[in-house]
């Protein structure tokens, strides 16, 4: 009887550490599926259609742009703080690893420091990645390549390649002829290859009906964004793509070409098909120093520039800690300070410096400055910056005062062309800490010396 007993129970343990697995794995699968949902969220820029097949680390989406009809298979790591874009149509196998930075190893410390060195890297197109491929900082893999499994990839890949170790070695070529047939039809592999539809347009494939809007930030770009969303023709995403954050700030302080800039611009607006309205807009203050090369690119783009009063704008971007010493790693002064930074770590580590981008300033008058006279000096610059810039161009653009928002909603939907629907505009980003309420004269004679003559003259103050 006992044996019998026994001999029962082990069955019964037996079949229930089954269903205990099962059990486990389950909550397993749904975990991992909740972190997908949440991680893709955070991607700004991204088309439709886009698997998580397993346990993703990307960890940096803000800077990370993915096309339309992207999959990414299990163990998948992404370090993505250099900028990463990844194309429509591209199918990435298990245990992909792909670094956008690296350490930096000439510099005060032995392996190295505490620095990084960014290079972005950028996947175009239809390509097919095998299952265990390293990828490397700055790196660009061209459209339609196929990157043979165990991969390391140290160098450019040419378009159509098919590649594999040692080292990269190029094995063939697709063919040409069957490759633009298919592309030409629209023909694209999803789940198991069978046919994806791809119904949505790259900023690139629109020839006209596209907007962006600059300013200083802290100027209601954001809730016009969100106001005009409201609108069934139109999307307006702001700051969607990451990696201007860098690229605005490099080119400001001379670090890259105008030509690097614009070939980056170009990679990041024909990655992902992801628009489905007539009307597309960005708001972006880091497009505001390459409005010439936007509007090389986009002939037939509309800018609209967001404007703010000067001591409303100082007050808020100084309250969140913008320009301070902390910022740029100079001695800190308490006194002259905020006790905390609000913004965002990319933000502090990519915020301009007016002792490298402006030629009034050399570069010890710019570390005296206070933080306040630093952001009086940055309303002033960047603001005539973004005029200088729409004065050369052709394209067609308007002024939007922030003040005066709520009454210029239909203003700026005859300016998109844009159906006449009334709109409840939003209010966003509303500071969560302390702005103090008056000026010392110290801090007035810094916003008048900055600030005064373009505050009359852009709002008509007499």
């Amino acid at each position: 009887m006992k044996q019998k007993t026994r001999t029962l129970l082990s069955k019964i343990l037996f079949k229930l550490r089954f269903i205990l697995l099962e059990v486990i794995q389950h909550a397993e699968k749904e975990q991992i599926a909740t972190k997908n949902e949440i991680l893709l969220s955070k991607i700004l820029t991204k088309g439709k259609g886009i698997r998580f097949n397993g346990s993703i680390t990307i960890t940096h989406p803000r800077l990370i742009t993915l096309g339309s009809n992207v999959h990414i298979g299990n163990n998948a790591y992404i370090h993505s703080d250099g900028g990463v874009i990844i194309g429509d149509n591209t199918h990435i196998s298990r245990n992909f690893v792909l670094y956008s930075s690296n350490h930096q190893y000439e510099g005060e410390a032995l392996p190295y420091d505490n620095k990084r060195v960014y290079k972005p890297v950028h996947i175009e197109k239809n390509v097919w990645i095998g299952m265990n491929v390293c990828i490397i900082p700055g790196v660009t893999i061209g459209e339609g390549a196929i990157i043979g499994l165990g991969t390391v990839v140290t160098r450019d890949v040419p378009r159509l390649s098919i590649i594999g170790n040692p080292p990269e070695r190029i094995l063939k070529s697709r063919n040409e002829t069957l490759y633009s047939n298919l592309e030409n039809k629209k023909k694209y592999g999803g789940i198991n290859g069978d046919l994806y539809n791809q119904s949505g347009r790259t900023v690139m494939e629109m020839e006209d009906n596209l907007f962006f809007i600059v300013g200083t930030g802290r100027s209601g770009s954001e809730a016009i964004a969100k106001t005009l969303n409201e609108h069934p023709d139109i999307t307006c995403a702001h700051e969607p793509k990451g990696e201007l954050i860098k690229l605005s700030t490099d080119y400001a302080h001379k670090l890259i070409s105008k030509d690097e800039v614009k070939s980056r611009i170009i990679a990041l607006y024909k990655s992902s098909s992801n628009i489905y309205t007539k009307i597309y807009g960005e708001s972006d203050q880091k497009i505001s120093n390459l409005v010439e090369i936007y509007a090389e690119i986009f002939p037939k783009a509309k800018f609209i520039w967001s404007i703010r009063e000067s001591k409303k704008f100082i007050m808020s971007a100084y309250g969140r800690g913008w320009f301070d010493d902390r910022e740029f790693e100079y001695p800190f002064r308490e006194k002259l300070s905020v006790p905390s930074l609000f913004a965002l770590p990319i933000y502090r580590e990519n915020r301009i410096n007016g002792g490298i981008c402006d030629p009034r300033i050399d570069i010890e008058i710019w570390k005296k400055m206070s933080p306040f006279e630093r952001n009086c000096w940055y309303w002033e610059y960047w603001n005539s910056l973004i005029e200088q810039q729409l004065e050369t161009i052709s394209n067609e653009s308007i002024s939007i005062k922030l003040e005066s928002f709520n009454t210029n909603v239909l203003d700026i939907l005859t300016f998109l062309d844009a159906n006449d629907i009334r709109l409840k505009p939003k209010t966003t980003n509303i500071a969560a800490y302390p702005i103090q309420q008056n000026l010392t004269l110290e801090e007035e004679a810094h916003h008048n010396k900055w600030c005064l003559k373009k505050m009359n003259k852009w709002y008509g103050i007499k």
